[in-house]
């Protein structure tokens, strides 16, 4: 034995060991600075001895649990599971089931937070006193809900005991027994004209014995939903008509809708999602230790070094000469996916894959080891023993034949067929679901893919298959090829039908493998085994051809197959573009047939081939209404519209289905040629990042060199394995490795270019470097196989014993050769559309955007993920207060010179703890600025429905000194509009509805460029931190500091004074909600967005229904602040909008002489709206002016004003201007000139105006017709409510402060300011300043109006204020009446009638203050816009509103210097 015959092992020992320290190196600096932070108690081992108090002060210090006392109990209880050696595999464990906190702890040892958290929770699982009222009485198990035809099933059963557990029902998914006496809630769900779901509750069931309860009588076309209720326990989220309505569910689960349910104890989660995403970015829980995570890979590389050597030293013994080159080549592939998987996670606080793989790969080299004391040839042949013991090869067939040889040899190798179709048949009985597939078997705790097996097991059966009957193969073929001149019906054309006689029973069981994959959804593993026999047989086919001197190689049966597939692909391709893609199939397969009959040989194998290939591209149009079809469907567009089409330059916008491709992309974008570096990889960017797309972390860590390094190991491999089989002299062994080559490198191919979008994703692994320890075991034990073939190579021998002959095994060559020339053609086609991703179009992948449904099927465009992942490790500039006081930052220091500030202001001074960024005024402020710390409701800034302004979101790019908006060459920014009708505005309503029309704006991120290629952690971002670099080292980028027209000392002190205006002793004070809008009225600076109560960071986090989805959910519960409530949230205005009115009105009169004055009009007592309870008109009656109007809130007077005059068209304008909302659709907040252009507000009041103007004439007729005492009270559709503020109409109080705002500066409407600017305010024109000072006047009147003692007024203090009441009926009713649906905008909930209370005013003479750009303060006098809206006020209504403008706010703003302080 030479040593040279060892180079290759050594060198790859070498390489290893090299790349080991490597990574080994990158680690210890990282581990340094963990261990320095364990030090420092700053961080924390979870899995090392926790210490209570020091787990709890880490919590709180980092900001991810706020109180002492919640930080303490959680700490506890994560303390003694510990101890209980229930440990985490990874920090996110710790939001898994196991160590959730069960009910009966929170309620007996729980802290009011937890109490509080356990309280929403019940909400949300429907446990209220209701249900506890109906467990007393009792309920059937039949219900009958309505008078429709159909019905829904509900099943819920729970987990057996231990003791209950029979020995197999774990396999046989028997896991389960029902459970009688579980309530079961039926909702009905509709779509409110705001497209919400407005859910109602139909009936209720209790299951029967056998855990069933029934409702019948439902109409089959609503939706519908159930869920299981019980005190306790949960069941999960609801069920139900998914598909759109009860007939289509019914259709889909073949003819009956029922639903299952499984019930587990009811538990808390200890995190919200962002906090322990938070905690395990911070690195502050780790769940091992630096020196844990080392033991462990040093361990299994040791391991890993022992066994191959091992192995090369068994493969060489005893005369043996296995192919050391082969072996070093599978050691550089396992070493470096071993490393890969130790490598991918983080080691410190998610799950180590690496020794789960590590343990594969161990077994896979010692059973390689044990192949070596396998003769393949013999044991085909059944002469080999294991001591005395004799080997047959097919045990089953040679029992069932009694060892008769003939029948023996005919049905050799199909056990191995037969056992794959067994293997994969019991998926259907003991399969575990996996994205709603049954391709995995679980025992124990080991789950694995029968695919995976299968696939070896048809390959040892194609391997015996073509053994015997390739002599059969050959002999078709050679006489094809010695009678080229047959008869067109002759002779060829027999023995082709004769061939397919032949191959019928492996036809048969590849159908039979086809059709269970199609109905196990996986069809991965039917395209790789199908095309595997078509190209042996093809391999088979192509022998004949040498010794043929009138033959070419580029005429054998391979070659046909290449031309065949390439040209049918080219159709495919050509008939996509037309949208003929069938047609042309159809006519590939017409003209290959006619091709054939014309050269009198038609090759079936490129027709076989194809049909594989058209199963795939067809299926989803011929199962189109199967789960199969809309799966394949998917794959397929995923291929073909990867990005999605915005159709910027014209044409149809087209969204894509799924961004995994294009994710998969954006990866291999990001590592470039030479990557990120192993362990710097954005896995969790990745779908699948471990097994299907392992190819894109690789690519991401290592770059194309750790791609085309890959590429050529497996490539080198395979050509091997090839040449394995050739030269090892006896016809199985070449079918063997080159069944086990074709497999391997189709499932290379497919899934490389499946997650690269070239054809549609199968979902197949990666062999030898996917995650999975089976997977590994099998691949390893494969090419243990071949191994084994190259240590006992033999020299040709006449016949075996089933007369087959191998003298001539040299005709193979070529085959051979072909076949690998053919794969590395392939193989370098791959490598191309890697290159054009990495290098080539790498600028443009990584900043490219894919526009594409999401969950609920709306258009939405979603950018590279680490883009912001990039922007949240960039420091941005700070933000200050339009007076100069910080904000926001993220230089702890900087805070320094406010502390007397925020102590003065009661709020935070502490700013020790560790975070990114820092926000002293805290909640107080966060829906003006946000909170990149946990970045709540940050993705709401680019939707209709925004939280907020949330600066932080707004003005990330500006922050950071770069102009993220995609423009125009004129500088406008590129907006798309983004609709679909694919939109499911619920989960059980069809995916049929129209999605609202977005204006998005398209963004530009070209500046970010050099940091995205260099990565989040590289030098370029400390530099950028660090804030000590020149200009030119920023590059395109400087951070930059912003100034907001917030006042937050002034918001501070208003959101203060609400919390103290509203005790908690009176009643329903824990429903209500308070907003305060502050506007500057000459400028339009927003100067406060008051809310009460503060938004509440530990249920926001915690909370994923909305303040609109819990309000319509029964029991007892507080309300909170999920958004803006000045800002963003729109009611109904109520008689506030009689304002809008009035301004529409002086719009309209644009003659000299025409003015309020012309226009009174005469109410008659039997017309008003509204009247006592002894029927007394509660408006005024008469003669009615525009002051009276005002004043008394006359509901009448504007009805006649607006359509006497006809004034839609202006109240359109008004509207518009304003931001309010008519209907469902969305009304702008911010920024006026966004919609401006694009607004539909006008058509949307003005359609049907014609309508409600021919009402009102028809009316004022029968008035003149009728006795005007007996005439009806004035009532019409929602154009006649708009003009008094009800109906269908929404306002913000921001939007009503632009109106009051309107008034006091003379028919001029600023346009409101967020940001400082030193340049004039702009201004839309509503009206003359002389057309509304009557409403002026009016206004300032009703301020000023005697109160009901008939002596005192409110606001005396300060005269030049005027102002208007509004009282809205959003009336909130506890129950419908019986037999009717509660109506869309009514709550249910206590009490039976809560009226919002509404003030707007404007005052004069303020005082208003602000920094300009050199650092001054600047001072100017000018009006405010002030507006209170408090929400369910129970019986005072705008008494309350009006009542804290005048006890509340005023005073706040006279205290900070806005107004003269009152004198006593």
């Amino acid at each position: 034995m030479k040593i040279k015959s060892f180079i290759s092992v050594i060198i790859s020992i070498v390489i290893l060991l090299i790349c080991f320290s490597v990574m080994q190196d990158n680690y210890d600096e990282r581990f340094a600075e963990m261990e320095k932070r364990y030090n420092e108690n700053v961080a924390i081992n979870l899995n090392g001895g926790v210490s209570e108090n020091g787990l709890a002060e880490i919590l709180q210090r980092n900001g991810y649990i706020i109180q002492s006392e919640d930080a303490q109990f959680v700490a506890r209880f994560l303390r003694n599971k510990f101890r209980n050696d229930t440990l985490p595999e990874a920090v996110t464990d710790l939001n898994k089931k196991k160590f959730q906190v069960p009910v009966a702890m929170i309620e007996t040892q729980g802290t009011q937070y937890f109490k509080q958290v356990l309280q929403d929770s019940r909400i949300q699982l429907g446990q209220t006193a209701e249900t506890d009222s109906l467990y007393k009485v009792g309920v059937t198990s039949v219900v009958k809900a309505g008078d429709g035809t159909e019905s829904i099933t509900v099943n819920v059963k729970q987990r057996k005991t231990e003791t209950e557990m029979g020995l197999f029902d774990e396999w046989l998914r028997k896991t389960n027994k029902p459970v009688d006496g579980v309530l079961v809630r039926l909702d009905i769900h509709e779509l409110d004209s705001t497209l919400h779901d407005n859910i109602m509750t139909l009936s209720y069931a209790m299951t029967d014995n056998k855990g069933i309860a029934v409702f019948q009588g439902l109409d089959p076309q609503a939706s519908y939903s159930v869920i299981p209720i019980k005190n306790g326990f949960e069941f999960g989220s609801p069920k139900g008509t998914t598909q759109g309505s009860l007939a289509a569910a019914i259709e889909d689960g073949d003819g009956e809708a029922e639903y299952g349910f499984v019930m587990q104890p009811h538990t808390i989660r200890l995190f919200s999602a962002q906090t322990i995403q938070r905690i395990k970015e911070d690195s502050t829980l780790t769940v091992r230790t630096p020196q844990e995570f080392n033991q462990s890979l040093h361990k299994w590389f040791t391991c890993f070094m022992a066994v191959t050597i091992l192995l090369v030293i068994i493969g060489n013994a005893d005369k043996k000469r296995m192919d050391n080159g082969m072996a070093s080549v599978l050691m550089l592939i396992t070493g470096f996916s071993l490393m890969l998987m130790y490598g991918i996670n983080d080691p410190l606080t998610e799950r180590v894959l690496g020794e789960d793989s590590a343990l594969g790969i161990v077994i896979g080299w010692c059973a390689a080891i044990i192949c070596q004391f396998i003769n393949f040839n013999r044991f085909y042949l059944d002469e080999s023993k294991i001591g005395k013991l004799k080997m047959v090869f097919d045990a089953p067939a040679y029992w069932v034949t009694k060892g008769n040889k003939q029948k023996y040899f005919k049905l050799k190798g199909y056990s191995y067929l037969l056992f794959a179709i067994l293997l994969t048949s019991s998926l259907f009985v003991i399969g575990h679901s996996v994205g709603g597939m049954y391709v995995n078997i679980k025992i124990g705790s080991l789950m694995f893919q029968p695919s995976e097996i299968a696939k070896y097991l048809v390959v040892f059966f194609m391997a015996a298959w073509f053994c015997l009957n390739s002599s059969t193969i050959i002999r078709y073929s050679e006489e094809a090829v010695s009678n080229p001149n047959a008869d067109v019906y002759g002779y060829n054309i027999r023995k082709d039908g004769r061939k397919m006689k032949h191959m019928l029973p492996v036809i048969l069981g590849y159908g039979v493998l086809t059709i269970l994959y199609v109905a196990l959804k996986d069809l991965g593993p039917c395209m790789v085994i199908g095309m595997t026999f078509i190209i042996l047989y093809s391999l088979v086919k192509s022998r004949p051809i040498i010794g043929n001197k009138k033959a070419s190689i580029w005429n054998c049966d391979l070659t046909w197959l290449a031309y065949g597939v390439v040209t049918f692909v080219g159709m495919l391709i050509i008939g996509r573009w037309f949208d003929l893609m069938g047609i042309m199939a159809i006519l590939w397969f017409v003209g290959w047939v006619v091709l054939g009959l014309s050269r009198k040989q038609i090759h079936e194998t490129p027709m076989l081939f194809n049909i594989i290939i058209s199963m795939f591209v067809f299926l989803p149009v011929l199962m189109q209404n199967n789960n199969v079809g809309e799966r394949l469907a998917q794959r397929v567009e995923m291929s073909t519209n990867t990005w999605g089409d915005l159709a910027l330059d014209g044409g149809t916008p087209k969204p894509g289905v799924n961004t995994q491709v294009a994710e998969g992309q954006w990866a291999l974008a990001s590592g470039g040629w030479s990557g990120q570096g192993i362990g710097n990889g954005s896995q969790q960017f990745i779908p699948e990042y471990h097994t299907d797309f392992i190819l894109q972390s690789i690519g991401e860590q290592l770059g194309f060199a750790g791609i085309l390094f890959i590429v050529s190991m497996i490539t080198l491999l395979l050509w091997k394995t090839l040449l394995a089989g050739y030269h090892s002299r006896h016809h199985f062994t070449l079918f063997l490795c080159t069944g086990i080559t074709v497999v391997t490198g189709l499932q290379f191919i497919v899934i490389a270019l499946g997650s690269t979008g070239v054809i549609p994703l199968t979902g197949v692994t990666v062999p030898l470097l996917s995650y999975g320890k089976v997977s590994l075991i099998l691949n390893m034990l494969a090419f243990g196989m071949v191994l084994s073939v190259t240590s006992h190579k033999q020299k040709a021998v006449a016949a075996d014993k089933s007369g087959q002959t191998h003298d001539f095994m040299e005709g193979y060559a070529s085959p051979v050769v072909l076949t690998g020339l053919g794969y590395t053609a392939i193989v370098l086609f791959i490598l191309g559309v890697f290159f054009r991703y990495q290098v080539l179009e790498r600028d443009k992948i990584l900043l490219r955007p894919v526009f594409v449904y999401d969950k609920n099927g709306a258009a939405s465009v979603q950018y590279n993920p680490r883009i912001n992942k990039l922007a949240s490790k960039m420091k941005p500039g700070n933000i200050y207060d339009r007076n100069g006081i910080l904000i926001a930052t993220s230089f702890a220091d900087s805070l320094n010179e406010f502390k007397n500030i925020y102590k003065k202001y009661d709020v935070q001074t502490d700013f020790r703890h560790m975070q990114d960024r820092y926000y002293p005024f805290g909640e107080h402020l966060f829906f003006m600025v946000g909170d990149y710390n946990n970045g709540l409701y940050f993705s709401s800034v680019d939707n209709n429905y925004p939280r907020g302004y949330m600066a932080e979101a707004r003005h990330l790019a500006e922050l950071r000194g770069y102009d993220n908006v995609l423009r125009y060459p004129d500088g406008t920014g590129i907006k798309v509009q983004l609709t679909s009708d694919k939109y499911k505005p619920g989960r059980f309503f069809a995916a049929e509805s129209n999605q609202p029309d977005m204006n998005y704006q398209l963004r530009n991120y070209e500046a970010l460029l050099p940091y995205l290629k260099e990565g989040y952690n590289s030098s370029r971002v400390a530099r950028f931190n660090s804030r000590q670099e020149k200009l030119l080292d920023f590059g395109q980028i400087k951070p930059k500091d912003i100034y907001m027209t917030i006042d937050a000392k002034l918001q501070t002190r208003l959101q203060q004074a609400l919390d103290e205006h509203t005790p908690a002793t009176k009643a329903y004070s824990h429903l209500q909600r308070t907003s305060v809008v502050v506007l500057d009225a000459g400028s339009g600076d927003v100067l406060a967005s008051a809310v009460w109560p503060l938004p509440d960071y530990d249920r926001m986090k915690r909370d994923t229904e909305t303040y609109f989805d819990r309000y319509r959910k029964k029991g007892e519960w507080t309300s909170f602040s999920d958004m803006d409530l000045g800002v963003v949230f729109r009611t109904p205005p109520g008689s506030t909008a009689k304002v809008i009115s009035a301004l529409a009105g002086a719009q309209h009169m644009t003659n000299e002489g025409d003015n309020f004055a012309n226009h009174d009009y005469r109410v008659y007592p039997k017309e008003v709206i509204h009247a006592d309870r002894l029927g007394n008109p509660s408006e005024p009656t008469g003669r009615v002016s525009l002051e009276k109007a005002i004043v008394s809130s006359s509901n009448n007077y504007f009805i006649n004003l607006v359509n006497d005059l006809e004034l839609y068209d202006e109240l359109a304008e008004v509207y518009e201007a304003a931001g309010i909302s008519i209907g469902s659709g969305p009304a702008y907040m911010f920024n006026y000139n966004e919609i401006a252009a694009n607004s539909d507000w006008k058509n949307r009041v003005t359609d049907g105006a014609h309508v409600a103007i021919e009402k009102y004439r028809e009316y004022i007729g029968q008035r003149k017709a009728n006795n005007s005492n007996t005439h009806m009270r004035m009532r019409g559709n929602d154009h006649w409510q708009w003009t008094w503020g009800q109906g269908t109409m929404g306002a913000t109080p921001l939007s009503m402060a632009r109106i009051a705002a309107t008034v006091v500066n003379g028919g001029q409407m600023p346009v409101t300011r967020f940001l400082l600017s030193d340049e004039a305010p702009q201004y839309i024109k509503i009206a003359d300043a002389d057309k509304v000072e009557p409403l002026k006047k009016a206004m300032v009147n009703e301020a000023h109006k005697i109160l009901n003692d008939g002596k005192s007024r409110r606001f005396a203090t300060w005269p030049s204020l005027g102002g208007k009441t509004g009282t809205p009926e959003r009336v909130l009713d506890s129950k419908p009446e019986k037999g009717k649906k509660p109506a869309a905008n009514r709550i249910p909930v206590n009490p039976s009638k809560a009226n919002d209370g509404w003030y707007i005013c404007f005052v004069e003479g303020a005082t208003v203050s602000k920094v300009d750009t050199n650092g001054k303060t600047v001072t100017e006098t000018t009006p405010l816009a002030i507006v209170v809206r408090a929400e369910r006020t129970v019986t005072s209504g705008s008494g309350y509103a009006k009542n804290i403008a005048d006890k509340l706010v005023l005073p706040t703003l006279a205290k900070e210097g806005y107004v003269p302080v009152p004198a006593n």
